[in-house]
Formats: structure tokens, C-alpha cells, sequence
């Protein structure tokens, strides 16, 4: 638990590039609880077929993935804001158990469990 810095680099074709992250870990994200660096609310979870997010944030761009227990992707979505967004996804075709929503905005790493009923 707490606050990490992560380098990443990616290698491709001979050539790097690096990024710096910071990654608050958390272990009771999720039901009823806001994640605490972009003010995200996720509701209703568990989950059935449609899930709300809301968000606050000074960024511009935010980055919203959705990744099994096993760390495939899902669905990715970018999304442009400015204060409060709403945004919503269709979790109907998804097999039933637990996923995980990152978001990243302003460098930092919010994850929040998600459960699909």
C-alpha cells in the first residue's frame, strides 16, 4: 500500500523511451468509496450491465482501461475533460467476476475493482 514511482520504457526496434508514473496502491477500492487522486465514484457494483463513471479532474485527458484478473485488456477509452465527466459502459457482454478500471490522469494511476455479476 501507498504511493510508488514506476519508471516504464518500452523498447522498439533499437530504439527506448521511458516514462515516470506515480501508482497509489490500494487494497479497499471500489463499493461505495471514491479513489481518492482523481476523484472517481464507480457505481453500482457489483455490477450487471451498465456502469457509471464519474470523474473529476484538472487534466485535459484521462485514460480509462478495463483489464480481467489476469491483466488482458478489455476496453480502453480516452476521454477529453475539463472539471466532471460522466461517462458509461456496457458490461452485459462480459463474463461474470472480478475486473479491474485504471485510470490515468495527470501521471497518476487510480484502480478500482470492479465485480460483474
Amino acid at each position: 500500500m501507498g504511493v510508488k514511482n514506476i519508471t516504464v520504457t518500452v523498447y522498439k526496434n533499437g530504439c527506448s523511451n521511458s516514462d515516470h508514473i506515480k501508482v497509489t496502491i490500494k487494497t479497499a477500492v471500489g463499493i461505495g468509496e471514491d479513489a481518492e487522486l482523481n476523484k472517481i465514484r464507480t457505481y453500482p457494483n457489483p455490477v450487471k450491465t451498465i456502469i457509471n463513471v464519474e470523474l473529476e479532474s484538472n487534466s485535459n485527458k484521462v485514460t480509462l482501461l478495463l483489464f480481467d484478473v489476469l491483466g488482458n485488456a478489455i476496453w480502453s477509452k480516452n476521454i477529453e475533460i475539463n472539471g466532471t465527466t460522466h461517462f458509461k459502459a456496457d458490461m452485459s457482454d462480459l463474463a461474470y467476476g472480478t475486473c479491474y478500471l485504471k485510470v490515468i490522469s495527470n501521471g497518476e494511476l487510480s484502480i478500482i475493482k470492479v465485480v460483474k455479476e
